[in-house]
């Protein structure tokens, strides 16, 4: 069974947005586990008026928020990406094997 141009194609196109968006998840999985930390760090040095200065705690509240607006914009981009990854997927699978 020989396969014809555009069904070669496709299965490029498809086999290389995998290996992209693959590891992709996996550092925006590693990055949302560190924007996580960073707010609890931030709940956790509001919450002893102790142990750090004033300084100290909106350095950590500061940085809570800014891990948080750099990662969920991109997470919400990659979401996107990979909806229309997925449609890709079923429009190219729809043309090469019609039901």
């Amino acid at each position: 069974m020989s396969l014809s141009f555009r069904e070669m194609f496709s299965i490029i196109i498809i086999f290389s947005l995998q290996l992209v968006l693959i590891p992709i998840w996996i550092v925006m999985c590693v990055a949302l586990i560190g924007v996580l930390y960073a707010i609890i760090l931030a709940i956790l040095a509001n919450l002893s008026v102790i142990l750090l200065t004033p300084e100290r705690r909106n350095e950590t509240i500061c940085s809570a928020v800014g891990y948080s607006c750099f990662v969920i914009p991109l997470l919400i981009f990659q979401v996107i990406i990979s909806k229309g990854y997925c449609k890709l997927i079923c429009n190219i699978m729809t043309e090469i094997y019609p039901v």
